[in-house]
């Protein structure tokens, strides 16, 4: 058995959604643009920065920026499905490298938590109503196969019958 695609997301630089995305690229456009001082970064580099104007759009309230964008994404791939959400056979997989990384250095939550991808991953999950705890996958740039080979398994295995699969990072200065 094989898993079967329902719906798809990409919320980038270049689009919110998969077909802005797609437009973009038919349209030769690029997101690529030169920084100067970008966070406290004393160098220039090269990258695909959402705009502010996306970011505002992004952005919720009490949600880091990476979580915003997760929630975004998936949301918009879920309105094409109509998989239940709240059922305890579908899951989430969250894979990252580096998430939440430039929220590190805050100060902890009233649980004693960090940024770390699993409290994000919960937080994530709370908010789209899942039942089943949530999964990442965190390992370096495989994470993303990682990822679709972990719900291919529970799938296959009977533990889920529909898992959302979320690849996501964010850009910071500990990226750059």
């Amino acid at each position: 058995n094989m898993i079967k695609v329902l719906s798809t997301n990409i919320t980038s630089p270049l689009g919110l959604t998969t077909e802005e995305n797609y437009l973009s690229l038919k349209e030769g456009k690029t997101a690529l643009s030169v920084y100067n001082d970008w966070r406290g970064i004393p160098y220039s580099f090269t990258a695909s920065l959402f705009s502010s104007e996306q970011e505002e759009c992004l952005l919720m309230e009490g949600f880091t920026r990476y979580e915003s964008i997760v929630i975004h994404s998936i949301k918009e791939a879920l309105s094409h499905t109509n998989i239940d959400i709240h059922s305890e056979k579908t899951a989430l997989i969250l894979s990252t490298t580096k998430a939440n990384v430039e929220e590190l250095s805050a100060s902890e939550d009233s649980d004693g938590n960090y940024a770390k991808p699993g409290t994000s991953a919960k937080k994530i999950s709370n908010f789209l109503g899942l039942t089943t705890e949530p999964i990442v996958v965190c390992n370096a740039c495989i994470s993303g196969v990682t990822a679709q080979v972990l719900a291919d398994r529970l799938i296959n295995n009977g533990t889920y019958n529909n898992i959302i699969v979320c690849g996501a990072d964010s850009q910071s200065p500990f990226v750059v």
